[in-house]
């Protein structure tokens, strides 16, 4: 990391130097490692290997998230809700066709790692989704309850929609009894 910042802060002097001024200064340094390692994990290459095989569902975050969604929904909707992360960090969403389920990637959508996933992505998620004429409440409510799990705080602007699906006799009302 000193060299990071030396290279960053173009300042000619040694790392030790560095390294002594965090030592009498721990919230600098606490806060310039935030800010170097969340820039150069944003760099970083997601590779394919992370949702195959079970390996997506043991990510630390994924983890507790699913830690957390076991005592409140079932195990068939838990399930939905791991895939449908997955699918948002892949970019892919299925529409129906005649012929069965028909796998769609998003344009230009890179992989993304589910600790770098941000409120922006699940927006531009969700757009692609809403043009293609595909329902998002599973991924509304996916996403926002493993932002959540973060501990990031989600306006009720942020992730909304209709609800869809919710039945046939939503619109019917019977007028109360006196």
């Amino acid at each position: 990391m000193r060299e990071k910042i030396l290279q960053d802060y173009n300042v000619s002097v040694s790392p030790d130097a560095v390294r002594k001024y965090f030592k009498r200064h721990p919230e600098v340094e606490a806060e310039l490692r935030k800010e170097v390692v969340s820039r150069e994990l944003g760099n970083e290459v997601v590779e394919e290997t992370i949702f195959q095989n079970g390996t997506f569902e043991e990510l630390s975050s994924v983890k507790k998230w699913i830690v957390e969604l076991t005592p409140r929904v079932s195990r068939k909707k838990l399930k939905t809700y791991a895939n449908t992360l997955k699918n948002v960090c892949r970019g892919i969403f299925y529409l129906k066709k005649e012929k069965g389920m028909e796998k769609q990637q998003i344009e230009n959508w890179t992989f993304k790692h589910p600790d770098r996933l941000t409120i922006e992505h699940a927006k531009e998620f969700l757009a692609s989704l809403h043009t293609a004429s595909r329902g998002t409440h599973d991924y509304r409510i996916a996403l926002r309850s493993f932002f959540q799990s973060r501990g990031i705080n989600i306006q009720s602007k942020d992730i909304n929609g209709e609800n869809e699906g919710v039945g046939k006799y939503i619109n019917v009302y019977v007028e109360k009894a006196f």
